[in-house]
C-alpha cells in the first residue's frame, strides 16, 4: 500500500462546503480485499478503535460501519473510516467521507 498524496483543502470545495483532507492511496495487493476475508481483522480493529462503533456509515444508524465490516467492505472504505475516527479523536468535527476508485489508475483510490 502506498499513500501517493495527502492534501488539506480549506474552505468550500468540489467535495464539501467544509474543509477536507484528500488522499490518493494505491492499495496495491489490498485492492479488492474485503474486511471479512482477513481473519480477526475486524475484532482487532474495533479493539484498537472502539469509537468506530459510533459511525453510521451508509446504514444511517449507530453501528452501521461495524455491520459493513462484518459483512465485508473494501479496505479503501476501512481507511476512510479509520481516518475519520482518528481526526474526530483529535477534536475535528467530521460529517462526511467518501472513497472513490480512480478509474484511470487501477488499485488507486481517492479518499475524502
Amino acid at each position: 500500500m502506498e499513500i501517493r498524496e495527502i492534501r488539506a483543502i480549506e474552505g468550500a470545495n468540489v467535495y464539501s462546503h467544509r474543509p477536507i483532507i484528500r488522499a490518493i492511496v494505491d492499495l496495491e495487493e489490498w485492492t479488492e480485499r474485503f474486511s471479512n476475508e482477513l481473519g480477526d481483522f475486524r475484532q482487532r480493529l474495533v479493539e484498537n478503535l472502539p469509537t468506530l462503533g459510533d459511525h453510521y456509515c451508509s446504514r444511517g444508524k449507530l453501528g452501521g460501519f461495524l455491520e459493513r465490516l462484518q459483512e465485508g467492505t473494501l479496505i479503501g472504505h476501512v481507511i476512510e473510516h479509520v481516518t475519520i475516527d482518528l481526526l474526530t479523536q483529535a477534536g475535528q468535527v467530521i460529517k462526511y467521507g467518501k472513497t472513490m476508485a480512480i478509474l484511470e489508475e487501477p488499485g488507486c483510490y481517492e479518499i475524502i
